[in-house]
């Protein structure tokens, strides 16, 4: 099956991260990277998934669904404060200083 995968033509990698931060990581951030490819025959994809388990048949529980709220809450929070932070630092230090 990884053989099947590997015969995709025209693959392209693109970096998700600023070039001021590459190859620094003090900072914390992990952006990644989007790979593209072209698969040259048509058809089915030769990747095969299982089917989804999940369990919907009884409620969420409210203490649960509050736990994972508060978490989504505090990761968005971090995911919206850290480009803001990060492009108040570009403003305010020169170029080629480390913070």
């Amino acid at each position: 099956m990884k053989e099947d995968l590997l015969e995709l033509a025209n693959l392209n990698k693109k970096d998700l991260i600023d070039l001021e931060v590459i190859g620094v990581h003090r900072h914390g951030l992990i952006m990644g990277c989007s790979v593209t490819g072209v698969k040259p025959a048509s058809g089915d994809s030769p990747l095969k998934l299982g089917p989804k388990v999940e369990d919907v048949k009884q409620p969420v529980k409210p203490h649960v669904f509050l736990m994972r709220f508060i978490l989504g809450v505090i990761a968005s929070t971090y995911f919206v404060l850290v480009p803001i932070y990060m492009w108040i630092k570009d403003q305010i230090v020169p170029k080629g200083q480390p913070i």
